[in-house]
């Protein structure tokens, strides 16, 4: 056999093996593709403010069921009746604020924004290449909603939406609320569940009654540390005008002593604190639409989302 005839052949070996790596390596990639595709599938449907609404309506049902409806006990103590009053308004805030903060736009780059920016430095920053448009400070593209979000703090895997400039106040008010609505079931829960081991005398009925509360006063417990180390640290937040992508932005740059927050604007009368110009750029100018999700006429947040005055000035 001719030395050409053996080249030809290790080539033809050789091409052989190489279409197989490239036919295995093709079904692998195909594989990896049809997996991320059915995770994104999977993360879209999870992304569903249904998923919030029903946990918040399970807590709710559960909480009445278990404290005021409950079958399986003598108990009716006058206080939990009560208490009841407030818990139903503080549920209904909640409710109001969760569908505010899942169907308010959190604000759009208004078109031909920046089309008449001179320096071309700035609009090589500025500039989103997938919107196609230039964009203000503090706007950044979001890639679940696919496009540009004014004063954009985060996209809410719960909502299904992103949080900006315009459901900001929508946003602390569903977590104050969650909050607040969880600590009074909370006491609620355990005021019946002291009734419930010292005025229950039929231990049948004491025993049914027992086990089902204390899950409640757990779950409660559990969601009441929970959305509370939220709600604080979100509360910072906004009162040192910062948003989630700012405070990881600090983060990343940590080490630099004269980092600083340039949007942190507060003024003061007398050297002494007054108020923070932050909170009125989240929740309006007029303290009496602070407790409620909507604006109004003088209740929307100070300013336009697209300029924003910075603490050198």
């Amino acid at each position: 056999m001719s030395a050409n005839t053996i080249n030809q052949f290790i080539r033809f070996i050789v091409e052989q093996m190489m279409d197989q790596q490239i036919d295995v390596a093709a079904q692998h990639l195909n594989l990896l593709m049809i997996f991320f595709e059915e995770y994104r599938e999977l993360d879209l449907k999870l992304q569903n403010p249904y998923s919030l609404v029903s946990i918040l309506s399970f807590q709710y049902c559960c909480t009445l069921y278990l404290t005021l409806l409950n079958p399986y006990s003598n108990t009716r103590i006058q206080i939990t009746r009560i208490l009841w009053i407030p818990l139903h308004i503080l549920y209904v805030m909640l409710f109001w604020s969760t569908y505010k903060s899942i169907v308010t736009d959190p604000g759009r780059v208004p078109k031909n924004y920046g089309m008449f920016f001179e320096d071309q430095e700035i609009k090589k920053k500025k500039y989103c290449l997938r919107c196609r448009q230039f964009k203000p400070q503090r706007c950044y593209h979001c890639e679940r909603c696919k496009r540009c979000v004014v004063n954009m703090d985060f996209h809410s895997f719960w909502y299904g939406n992103c949080i900006g400039f315009f459901n900001r106040k929508f946003h602390i008010l569903g977590q104050f609320y969650f909050s607040l609505s969880t600590t009074l079931s909370l006491v609620i829960a355990s005021l019946q569940t002291i009734d419930i081991l010292f005025k229950d005398q039929e231990p049948q009925i004491q025993s049914k009654s027992i086990i089902p509360i204390l899950i409640l006063s757990f779950y409660l417990f559990v969601v009441f540390i929970s959305i509370s180390i939220s709600f604080i640290l979100y509360l910072k937040l906004v009162i040192t005008n910062k948003t989630i992508i700012d405070l990881r932005r600090f983060e990343m740059y940590q080490h630099n002593e004269n980092q600083i927050n340039e949007y942190d604007i507060r003024y003061s009368i007398n050297l002494s604190f007054i108020v923070k110009e932050n909170w009125f750029q989240v929740m309006g100018t007029n303290p009496w639409l602070w407790p409620f999700p909507m604006f109004g006429e003088s209740g929307r947040p100070k300013g336009d989302g697209l300029t924003w005055q910075h603490i050198q000035n």
